[in-house]
């Protein structure tokens, strides 16, 4: 199958989704409802907080004010690729890709979570891993075949992101460096809670 390539458009949007978008117009640019929804609160008929469409790997999420289009973001886990002018991101190493996007704008070295994520503010983009490649256990003399396969599986599969998102105009801005100071204070504050909760929501699909 060949792999579908969406363009990322900083405050636009990645693919047929263009922030501003409501539901029913993120439906329509994807040509089908979602494959999983995540309620805004328990009331009965409220919308959608996000949707998550295309196996659950492009997942958008909506501003509690409007019910648009506020963040964007897609997973590495199925045939789609991501581009920002000739930059492959799902495709294109992680250390590589750094030095490709700080030729432009530099990323916030003060993220808490720095080294799963890389924030970029003035492109309002995030990029995510779930570990580093220093997070792996280290084999040992006593490590079997089976070990050294998984080893070198994931060594090679940590040297590239999980997942690209996009927000918009001012995403990362104020309201973002409020939230790290929280963070620095209280160390619980996980702002890459959008991206595990769809990593749960993909893996549980395809169960």
């Amino acid at each position: 199958m060949e792999k579908i390539k969406y363009e990322l458009i900083p405050s636009v949007g990645i693919g047929p989704v263009r922030f501003g978008m409501t539901h029913q117009e993120v439906y329509e640019a994807m040509g089908t409802k979602p494959s999983t929804t995540l309620p805004r609160g328990k009331a009965v008929g409220e919308e959608e907080r996000s949707s998550f469409h295309l196996h659950n790997c492009f997942a958008v999420h909506y501003s509690t004010e409007n019910s648009t289009v506020e963040f964007i973001e897609v997973s590495s886990d199925c045939d789609i690729d991501v581009f920002y002018k000739d930059i492959d991101f799902f495709n294109t190493e992680v250390e590589e890709l750094l030095v490709l996007l700080t030729k432009e704008t530099p990323y916030d070295e003060d993220d808490p979570e720095l080294g799963y994520s890389f924030i970029f503010p003035e492109l309002e983009l995030s990029l995510y891993r779930p570990h580093g490649p220093e997070d792996i256990e280290p084999l040992t003399e006593e490590s079997s075949e089976e070990d050294i396969k998984y080893y070198e599986g994931e060594l090679k599969r940590l040297k590239y992101i999980e997942s690209v998102g996009l927000g918009i105009t001012g995403y990362y801005g104020a309201d973002w460096e409020r939230l790290k100071e929280k963070s620095n204070q209280s160390n619980n504050y996980d702002h890459t809670l959008i991206q595990r909760i769809m990593r749960v929501v993909r893996h549980n699909s395809l169960d």
